[in-house]
């Protein structure tokens, strides 16, 4: 008898603890297999959240989609930068040196993103070691890689320059020694473009962290979102660091040389200036702008310059037609986009939201309609549908943009087809204002976008902050038929959003057409020419076997006809027109990816071009080499991704929808413990 039944029978029985197997009666014991369900199926849950997040973190690496911020202070390489820049008519080359130097005990192998002018045509690279100089050379990608590779692993210094996107390229550089630095020189031609009364050029410093949209393993948005997520470091040691210093050899006298952003000191050589920094060094955290004004009565008009390169000649034409006087205002569409995503956090979402008072206070006329997109990880609009201008929908729209916040991820592609797909009065013209920093990865998708769905509209991108996505906002203007404007600092707000809306007001100069006076170029770029705002200029390249006397360039400036007769410039040999040219072609077949092209004939097209002209693209890349090895295979050798510097005004904050790994683990870790959870509460019951 147990002792249960002692207990019922006997009402003085004492309790004792009886060892089990000595128990007559045991109760028989339920089986609450039922318990067990939910644990198990939610355990199941984390297990494939976990490894979801892991095949997430293998497809895109280790910096992941939303991987951007660095959380050390990028202590195993110093980076040191030097800038030399020499201007010479219209073109612009640019020597930047960078120096990695390997602060730690183990041999390193430094990978940089750093951003280049998005029309760069980079067709030079050296790495010197020591006395040691090697010169690269221009390979087809995946050689130059497996060439880089096959060094690193065989202990060899070698160096790797290769293009992510036209303005972002990734420079490896293998075997840095235990406190060695080696330096790694690139060369690149431009063109300075003459726009609102000055010429200017920008050499980008840093990288605003570019947000990755999208999480489908098997079909991502961005295949390469390792590539172009590079960390940024906020750290204010003694690293990042540039030194720039400009010649210019213009052919005409400047009223002024200034920067945008730094203070600059420039002195008259000769035929030319010297411009260097005032404060020496400065911390790379924002671009670089440097601008000269001719002075009254030297302002050009249109340009011709030529070079022969191999039998061939290669011209270059600035077009610029006169200011139009201002027309009778057209009534107009105005739907303003603009962008609250975490990347516009700080300095650059205030310059967005003044950029956007502006716009309304002044810029809108009383037979206008107008509304508001603002969009980050979802986008909302002020109005259902356009509104007139009145004193209530100001009013409105006042307190709609006051209240905008810069928080999460940069869902551009909804907000930017509600914009160009939306109703509208056909009575009216409808424009576009898309207010951003363009900190996206998925640019080719978003200019689809545009070329397929822009209709009648014009779309005007404003860029915002101290670093911003030059190529996303040039290029969607240019798919817009619009132009773009840059916002680096607070004080610029009214003075840009008013040059900008004062163009608007004035004609454009439409079909423009080039005599090249008896001579046939085979190939000119670009192949249509744009119309051209007031002030706006544009530039066009052409490959020919001989340019006799110049070009005429015809045009209707509104309803009145315009024409210039230019001769031409014999260019120095070497000033790069050809290189250019080769940099415009490819460039030209890149966009006729966005409209429907092959992509195979266009990728073996492009690898031709940079190939006979020795320049980066997206196909090929710039090499070098060490001859003696440095390193032995048996020793360690540790990878350090080199942080950018954080742009300037910016704030440290993770997206919250770009991190999808860290979401999938977290996830996951909820389950398991849900499931703990549940099977706890069972065994209670």
């Amino acid at each position: 008898m147990g002792w249960r039944t002692a207990a019922l029978i006997s009402p003085g029985f004492k309790k004792r603890k009886v060892p089990r197997e000595l128990l007559l009666d045991p109760p028989p014991r339920k089986r609450r297999w039922w318990i067990w369900v939910p644990f198990v199926a939610l355990c199941l849950t984390g297990l494939l959240f976990a490894i979801d997040a892991a095949a997430y973190e293998e497809r895109f690496g280790e910096s992941g989609a939303g991987r951007l911020y660095f959380k050390g202070d990028g202590a195993a390489l110093h980076l040191k930068t030097k800038v030399a820049i020499k201007v010479t008519g219209l073109i612009v080359r640019t020597e930047l040196t960078q120096a990695f130097t390997n602060q730690t005990d183990e041999w390193q192998e430094a990978v940089y993103v750093f951003p280049l002018p998005d029309t760069a045509a980079v067709n030079f690279m050296q790495m010197q070691i020591g006395e040691r100089v090697i010169t690269a050379r221009v390979e087809e990608r995946e050689q130059a890689k497996e060439i880089y590779e096959q060094a690193k692993a065989a202990g060899k210094q070698a160096a790797l320059t290769e293009q992510e996107r036209p303005n972002l390229f990734t420079q490896s550089v293998a075997n840095i020694a235990p406190g060695e630095t080696i330096e790694v020189t690139l060369r690149y031609l431009d063109v300075a473009p003459y726009r609102d009364g000055s010429f200017s050029m920008r050499v980008p410093m840093t990288i605003t962290p570019r947000y990755i949209p999208g999480s489908n393993l098997e079909e991502p948005l961005v295949p390469d979102a390792n590539r172009i997520t590079p960390p940024v470091t906020a750290a204010t040691r003694d690293s990042h660091r540039a030194e720039i210093s400009a010649i210019l050899m213009l052919g005409f006298d400047v009223s002024a040389i200034t920067s945008d952003y730094h203070q600059v000191v420039p002195q008259r050589q000769g035929f030319g200036y010297d411009v260097e920094l005032s404060g020496g060094d400065v911390s790379m955290d924002r671009d670089f702008v440097l601008r000269w004004k001719p002075v009254a009565g030297a302002k050009p008009t249109s340009t011709f310059y030529k070079e022969a390169v191999d039998g061939s000649e290669y011209g270059l034409l600035m077009v610029l037609p006169p200011a139009m006087n201002r027309a009778k205002r057209v009534p107009r569409d105005m739907i303003f986009v603009i962008d609250t995503s975490g990347s516009m956090k700080g300095t650059s979402i205030r310059q967005a939201k003044n950029a956007l008072q502006r716009a309304l206070e002044v810029n809108l006329g009383p037979r206008d309609r107008f509304n508001i997109i603002e969009f980050d990880n979802d986008y909302s609009m002020l109005f259902g549908e356009s509104q007139p201008v009145s004193e209530m929908s100001r009013r409105l729209a006042g307190r709609f943009v006051q209240r905008l916040k810069a928080n999460g991820g940069t869902e551009m592609e909804r907000p930017l087809r509600a914009a160009l797909t939306g109703s509208s009065d056909p009575q009216l013209l409808k424009h576009i204002i898309f207010i951003t920093d363009g900190a996206v990865g998925n640019e080719d998708a978003l200019f689809r976008l545009i070329h397929d769905h822009l209709g009648d509209a014009r779309l005007f991108t404003v860029g915002i902050g101290s670093a911003p996505n030059s190529f996303f906002m040039k290029k969607a203007a240019e798919f817009g038929g619009g132009t773009f404007t840059f916002i680096g600092d607070a004080q610029e707000v009214s003075v840009r959003i008013e040059t900008l809306f004062e163009k608007l007001e004035r004609p454009r100069a439409h079909d423009i057409q080039v005599d090249w006076n008896g001579s046939a170029p085979e190939e000119v770029y670009p192949a249509q020419l744009p119309a051209l705002y007031d002030s706006e200029p544009v530039i066009v390249v052409a490959r020919g076997d001989y340019f006799a006397s110049g070009a005429r360039v015809s045009a209707r400036l509104g309803d009145e006809p315009w024409e210039a007769e230019m001769p031409v410039i014999e260019a120095d040999s070497g000033s790069g027109i050809g290189a250019l040219w080769a940099r415009r072609k490819i460039e030209e077949l890149e966009d006729s990816l966005i409209r429907g092209a092959a992509s195979n004939q266009v990728r073996d097209a492009i690898v031709q071009v940079a190939l006979t002209h020795q320049l980066v693209s997206r196909f090929t890349s710039l090499v070098a080499v060490e001859t003696y090895v440095s390193r032995m295979p048996d020793d360690p050798l540790s990878s350090s991704r080199v942080p950018n510097k954080l742009a300037k005004g910016q704030v440290i904050q993770m997206p919250q929808t770009a991190t999808y790994a860290d979401l999938a683990f977290l996830a996951g870790l909820i389950a398991l413990l849900a499931g703990v959870a549940c099977h706890i509460a069972g065994r209670r019951v």
